[in-house]
């Protein structure tokens, strides 16, 4: 009935001296209620520019002073310019580009941010679309060198851990699985970067939207994946280190400690490939997050030699070079002979000279050999 009355509602007389009722028209395709940015319910607020700029500049300061620290302990080891020395400087090289690139990439935004914005109803200027190519440009600069700086420090981890494990039997063929996996993904994810979009300049292309190449979908899941996939490698070639009998319960500790660092990096690289696939890959998301994976990495890599080399500088007196003064070759993490027998853990920090002990660093290969003879006489040698 009621449905009846609304069907018959002109035919009902009109009130005295109203002559028309206008009808309810829809609201118009473009009004300002329309204008606002279409969201899924779940998508985390986007990062701004200046929030990422201000927090990479934080972290990469952070992360600075990190790589120094690991430079300056150099001088307390008895064999400080090794491999990790010159990768250290190599990283310092790799961050400072990336904090530029960072820095105009935001600046110029590119054309995946460009096409986001088009999409929202928030299409750029002219002005805008002119730094585009530029922005696009230092961005896939940014995710090269990003790369680099992820994977020389996983290097330098690798370089830790194979000192650490050398006495173990199976540790050759880990080792050198694990430097495969880095050298394969290294390419791969470089591979990626460069060659998502064909031709070259679909990267900087906004109108006729290119596709999903120009969001590097592809590219990021290679690079989360492999960097996951590099993360439980090593952890594999650490966990080990906390079973073995000469370790004790303080080895173990800072040993578990390490590992843990590591699968905080495997998290941040599931959160980051995460927050990049809900927010439409927008750069100030790349780099707010590539920031925090950066300084992880650096702290996992770098904290056991510094921490190590300032607990011995602090047990000699605080005097350069005080590492050099133990007796016999000494075995670190930068360097030195595998079978010369050595007489302090450079890593954790061992005993004043006259209290030699073996570790977890300090393993000879003499000692291994007596352990697979089945003789326990070694583990009196033990502090």
């Amino acid at each position: 009935m009621a449905l009846c009355a609304v069907l018959e509602f002109d035919t009902f007389p009109l009130p005295a001296g109203i002559q028309h009722i206008p009808p309810l028209d829809p609201a118009p395709r473009n009004s300002s209620r329309l204008e606002t940015p279409r969201q899924p319910l779940n998508m985390p607020s986007p990062i701004s520019s200046l929030t990422a700029q201000t927090v990479n500049f934080i972290l990469g300061g952070f992360t600075f002073t990190i790589l120094l620290l690991r430079l300056f302990a150099s001088r307390f080891q008895p064999r400080g310019l090794d491999a990790s020395f010159y990768l250290t400087l190599f990283s310092i090289l790799v961050l400072t580009c990336r904090t530029m690139t960072t820095y105009f990439t935001l600046h110029l935004d590119t054309a995946a941010d460009a096409i986001l914005a088009s999409e929202t109803n928030h299409p750029f200027t002219t002005a805008q679309l002119s730094t585009v190519k530029t922005g696009t440009l230092f961005s896939l600069s940014n995710r090269a060198l990003e790369t680099t700086f992820w994977w020389t420090q996983s290097t330098v981890l690798l370089l830790l851990y194979r000192r650490l494990v050398s006495h173990l039997p199976w540790a050759h063929y880990a080792i050198i699985l694990t430097w495969s996996l880095l050298a394969t993904t290294y390419a791969a994810v470089l591979l990626a970067i460069f060659f998502e979009c064909r031709p070259f300049w679909t990267y900087y292309q906004v109108s006729p939207d290119p596709g999903s190449c120009v969001r590097a979908n592809v590219q990021t899941l290679i690079q989360c994946l492999s960097n996951i996939a590099i993360d439980v490698a090593l952890t594999s070639v650490a966990v080990p280190l906390m079973f073995v009998r000469v370790h004790k319960t303080v080895q173990r500790v800072r040993i578990g400690a390490l590992i843990a660092l590591g699968l905080c990096c495997t998290v941040i690289t599931c959160v980051r490939l995460a927050y990049i696939y809900a927010q439409g890959s927008l750069q100030a998301t790349r780099s707010f997050w590539g920031g925090v994976q950066i300084l992880v990495s650096g702290i996992v890599a770098n904290a056991p030699v510094v921490y190590g080399s300032t607990k011995l500088w602090w047990r000699k007196g605080g005097r350069p070079g005080a590492c050099e003064e133990a007796e016999g070759d000494q075995r670190t993490l930068w360097g030195g002979r595998t079978d010369a027998p050595p007489e302090e853990d450079v890593v954790w920090g061992g005993k004043d000279k006259g209290t030699p002990r073996l570790d977890m660093v300090s393993v000879t290969r003499s000692f291994a050999a007596v352990r697979g003879k089945g003789s326990d006489a070694s583990t009196a040698q033990l502090a």
